[in-house]
């Protein structure tokens, strides 16, 4: 049995999804198709009856483009009995010359299970896998240093308690400053007075936003201290 393997690929055009095409056949050798087998007498010339039966056949796989190639062999192959026509298609788009003039792979979703690539994948010259380990150990270093911090803020915390201090949060509204929020405590809660003044229509903040806090947010003052914080009035 003979076998053969073809691939084709590609047409242009903003938009339009390319050729991806692979046929695979298979056919008798020559002498078979003679009705003479290798090793038979010039007397026995009758294949077997399994060769008779079995035409080459022409399998067609690939994407929609595909499937119209395959369509139009049927057609054209439908009376003929030396062949076969087995549309294996896909619909859908799976390679797009896109309208930036870029390739695309599974345009428009046509493929719901996503794309796996089996092997190395290089970009550009770079190997993704490379990269994507290089990210993972940086990962590991930002969250060891995620612990160190807060095991900094927590002890900066208890200097500040034990020195009967208070640290200036970065209160964010009018709100946040007498009443406290999720994550910073009112000016009551840490024993302090608070001196508003006031601006107006200043550019990117909302009516009774914080504009500035005097000492600045981190600042460590002692309880019953005064802080001027600035906000922001719309009307």
């Amino acid at each position: 049995m003979q076998r053969w393997i073809r691939g084709f690929g590609g047409t242009r055009g903003a938009g339009r999804a390319g050729l991806l095409v692979v046929l695979f056949g298979f056919s008798w050798p020559h002498a078979h198709a003679q009705g003479q087998i290798p090793g038979q007498t010039q007397g026995q010339t009758q294949a077997p009856a399994q060769d008779q039966q079995s035409p080459p056949t022409i399998v067609v796989f690939g994407d929609s483009q595909a499937a119209g190639l395959a369509r139009g062999l049927q057609r054209v192959l439908a009376e003929d009995p030396r062949f076969r026509v087995l549309n294996r298609t896909h619909a859908g788009a799976s390679l797009v010359h896109d309208q930036n003039d870029g390739l695309t792979i599974n345009f428009n979703g046509d493929y719901p299970g996503g794309v796996t690539v089996v092997g190395e994948l290089v970009v550009a010259g770079v190997a993704l896998s490379g990269a994507i380990n290089r990210l993972q150990s940086a990962l590991i270093d930002i969250n060891s240093a995620d612990v160190r911090l807060a095991t900094l803020e927590q002890t900066v915390s208890s200097l500040v308690t034990l020195a009967g201090a208070s640290v200036i949060p970065s209160w964010q509204n009018k709100s946040e400053v007498e009443q406290g929020g999720l994550t910073a405590p009112s000016a009551t809660e840490l024993g302090l007075i608070v001196q508003f003044q006031f601006d107006r229509l200043v550019p990117n903040f909302n009516h009774e936003d914080v504009t500035g806090i005097s000492p600045p947010p981190g600042s460590a003052v002692r309880r019953g201290s005064t802080v001027l914080v600035t906000i922001n009035l719309q009307g």
